[in-house]
């Protein structure tokens, strides 16, 4: 038999028993989690039945803490639950060994099924949805069992691995109270002390999480220019720990979130010269270059959201400005160029005609073979051409 013939017969053979092999290994490990799933229902159930015929057993509140473990996989879709399990938890002994635990269970959960409650209510009123009446918006008396349970382990436990993230979600909650209020501010404030707390505790795994937070509730409030320090921030700490893995979680956030807090320079002024532009020069004049050109791009994009031509160019004008030798810049020229292509009736000054002329002009000139934007990059131009 010719041996090509050979090797595909002996490939195929492996595709299909490797597929055979990892279909019975998955099955396998189905079977063998729903048997877990099926010993641990059994066990929750019975449990559950013996505080039920016994309740005023000693050793309750240990009952009652298994319970609640179990049923944030039992019960995952129903937090009230859970809540009230670890509740009952504290309830049966105050001084339970793992209070600060029991605490932060409890408030996540409760925190969870109050929004449940809310967003299950108001897809049954979606009349309402213009102005939400009281009954369909959180607030701080609704949520006041986890701002207790936060704010517990803050004072009665400093050294609990749950005090920093107590902070994080009573940070949490005051900003879901703030998004649902119609007088946010006092709230966002209080989103900020805590987040602001958390951002001050050098070393915390969760330190980061409180500035980027902090960034976060600085936009969402409208208070622009402290959002974009703040995600500054975030990108610095990138930069300096490339292998941390926080541009993970925080990089593309900050970087589209900075340039929609840029924009807001320019209100809804969306015709005279743009002032966010210029801001754009005196911000990233000494920034991260790969970060700046990111930023500059993604608000480019949000002014071309906005039906904006004119600040678009004023934008890829910044982006020259501020990058004159970057290998790019050429093409942002001819972007300069398409965009007054497209939007003749929008030019501020002369023609889109002369306009377009003086592109060209600039493109020769700057760019050519004899400016120095064509020395610095004829390197990286001669090996692209080979």
């Amino acid at each position: 038999m010719n041996k090509k013939i050979i090797s595909t017969l002996i490939l195929g053979l492996f595709i299909v028993s490797t597929t055979v092999f990892a279909s019975e290994t998955d099955s396998s490990i189905r079977e063998k989690y729903e048997q877990k799933n099926t010993f641990k229902k059994d066990v929750y159930n019975k449990t559950l039945k013996f505080i039920n015929q016994n309740p005023n057993s000693p050793g309750l509140a240990k009952l009652y803490f298994n319970i609640a473990e179990m049923s944030t996989e039992i019960d995952v879709n129903y937090p009230a639950k859970i809540a009230s399990y670890y509740k009952h938890v504290l309830e049966k002994d105050p001084n339970f060994p793992e209070k600060d635990y029991v605490l932060y269970k409890y408030g996540y959960y409760y925190f969870q099924a109050q929004l449940d409650l809310r967003n299950e209510q108001r897809q049954a009123n979606m009349d309402l949805v213009i102005n939400w009446p009281d009954y369909l918006r959180i607030n701080e008396k609704k949520l006041q069992p986890a701002i207790d349970a936060y704010k517990t382990i803050l004072t009665d436990f400093p050294e609990s691995d749950y005090n920093s993230e107590s902070l994080y979600r009573l940070g949490n909650i005051y900003f879901e109270i703030a998004l649902d209020s119609e007088q946010p501010r006092e709230y966002f404030e209080i989103a900020l002390e805590y987040f602001d707390q958390l951002a001050q505790r050098e070393g915390d795994p969760k330190q980061y999480y409180g500035i980027f937070h902090k960034a976060w509730t600085y936009f969402a409030s409208g208070r622009f220019e402290e959002s974009i320090y703040e995600f500054t921030k975030i990108l610095k700490i990138i930069q300096e720990n490339p292998d941390s893995g926080f541009d993970i979680f925080f990089k593309d956030d900050a970087i589209d979130n900075i340039a929609f807090s840029l924009i807001e320079y320019d209100g809804i002024d969306f015709e005279s010269y743009s002032v966010a532009s210029q801001k754009a020069i005196e911000i990233f004049n000494a920034y991260n270059p790969e970060f700046a050109k990111n930023i500059i791009k993604k608000s480019i994009e949000l002014k071309k959201m906005y039906n904006a031509p004119m600040q678009m160019i004023d934008f890829y004008n910044s982006f020259i400005s501020l990058f004159p030798n970057d290998i790019e810049t050429p093409m942002i020229v001819d972007s300069i160029i398409t965009v007054f292509k497209r939007n003749p009736s929008r030019v501020r000054e002369k023609t889109a005609v002369e306009n377009i002329f003086e592109q060209y002009v600039r493109l020769t000139t700057e760019f050519g073979g004899n400016s120095s934007w064509y020395e610095i990059n004829k390197p990286n131009l001669n090996n692209d051409s080979q």
